[in-house]
């Protein structure tokens, strides 16, 4: 049994106002995706990495990684149009290894999010392979208000939660 990871790295820098793909701006002298990638690299869950990134961007990503010293096999795909299409051709990518059973658990993560713990990664793997599936999510906290018809406050909902993605 082993866990993939699928770095989705295929975006743009639109909301950053960013004119280049949000994964190549710099963080501390890296680009983002070079933290994302270490991440993963550094976790004793994860044993094989797929990087899904635009069309036009492999060679720039390939040049990355030969800065980075990986102890797994890492296999570089190109995605789609939307983040859906992008996270398909990730599977795609290792769909022979999920079909024969050699890679039972995937995480997909968003590269322009560089900085998940070890803790969160071994957590949702693990809680993954225990009932089928997970996510991370933390508590809305406060700020959000159930109210009545009249306008009134009714309840804060402790039980509603964010997903991290």
């Amino acid at each position: 049994m082993s866990t993939a990871a699928i770095v989705l790295a295929g975006g743009s820098g639109s909301r950053l106002q960013h004119p280049d793909n949000k994964v190549f701006v710099a963080a501390g002298g890296r680009p983002l995706i070079a933290w994302s990638i270490q991440t993963f690299a550094k976790s004793p869950s994860i044993s094989r990495l797929v990087i899904v990134t635009r069309a036009g961007e492999r060679q720039r990503l390939a040049s990355i990684l030969d800065d980075e010293s990986l102890r797994m096999p890492v296999r570089i795909t190109t995605g789609g149009d939307t983040r859906h299409a992008s996270e398909h051709a990730g599977l795609e990518a290792i769909a022979d290894q999920i079909c024969d059973g050699s890679i039972d658990v995937v995480l997909i993560h968003d590269a322009a999010r560089p900085f998940p713990s070890g803790e969160l990664i071994d957590s949702v793997a693990a809680t993954a392979r225990d009932v089928g599936g997970a996510v991370p999510a933390l508590p809305l906290g406060d700020g959000i208000y159930r109210i009545d018809g009249e306008g009134g406050i009714v309840s804060q909902p402790s039980n509603l939660y964010r997903v991290q993605t």
